[in-house]
């Protein structure tokens, strides 16, 4: 086999896998991609309509909102609780604000469930209440990572 054949055969892999990337990233874009998170897959499982699309799209940014705003209280609570490594009444303490703060995201997320599921017509509720065994997968991101 010449150089030029074998250098033929790897332009023309390389061009192959070139074009499936290339669609691959057309595709996914076009699915909505990863940003979209939970989104699509709520609005497709429970054929919410543009109405039910638009404000379910509010309820996210109220829900982000409020998430964002407990998950700094903890970051301040783990920063000061990485901090007082010498006091352990401190750190006690510290922790039971952290449990806290993470029980009230906890309710909030709950909130955010029975908003949705308030959008939801009576066909789309026996979806919602179908779907439940699978919120705890859609939304299983981890936002809290140890701050050193």
């Amino acid at each position: 086999m010449s150089k030029h054949t074998l250098l033929g055969i790897i332009a023309g892999v390389m061009l192959l896998c070139n074009i499936f990337l290339l669609a691959h990233c057309w595709n996914k874009a076009h699915k909505g991609g990863a940003n979209e998170g939970p989104r699509l897959a709520i609005i497709e499982k429970l054929h919410f309509d543009y109405s039910q699309t638009i404000a379910y799209d509010q309820l996210i940014q109220k829900h982000r909102a409020a998430i964002h705003e407990e998950d700094l209280k903890i970051r301040e609570l783990k920063s000061i609780l990485y901090q007082s490594l010498a006091d352990t009444n401190k750190q006690d303490s510290m922790i039971l604000l952290i449990l806290t703060e993470q029980t009230k995201i906890e309710h909030i997320n709950l909130a955010h469930f029975n908003d949705i599921r308030a959008l939801c017509n009576v066909e789309q509720k026996i979806l919602f209440q179908n779907m439940t065994n699978e919120l705890g997968t859609l939304f299983s991101t981890r936002r809290h990572s140890p701050q050193p």
